[in-house]
C-alpha cells in the first residue's frame, strides 16, 4: 500500500469476508477498480476468502486518541 501515489490509507475488515480499501490524496489517476481486483486476486492466492471494495475519501478519519490505524479488524 505504501507504494502506491496517495497522501493516506486505510484497510478496513468490515465483515468476515469483506475489506474495504480507503483512500485519500490521490496524486496521480488511479483506477480504483483495477487496484480493487488486484488486491483480491493477491489475497485470494494467499489463501484469504475475502473481497475487496476500494473508496476514495477526502480524509481517513482518526480515532478519539488523534491516531490513524492503518488497519482497523472487525471487532467480535
Amino acid at each position: 500500500m505504501d507504494i502506491l501515489p496517495v497522501s493516506g490509507w486505510q484497510v478496513i475488515q468490515e465483515e468476515k469476508d469483506r475489506i474495504k480499501v480507503l483512500l485519500c490524496g490521490i496524486k496521480e489517476i488511479m483506477e480504483t477498480n483495477l487496484l480493487a481486483s488486484r488486491l483480491d486476486s493477491d489475497l485470494k492466492r494467499e489463501g484469504a476468502d475475502v473481497s475487496v471494495v476500494v473508496q476514495v475519501v477526502d480524509e481517513i478519519h482518526r480515532s478519539p486518541s488523534g491516531k490513524t490505524p492503518l488497519i482497523r479488524a472487525l471487532k467480535k
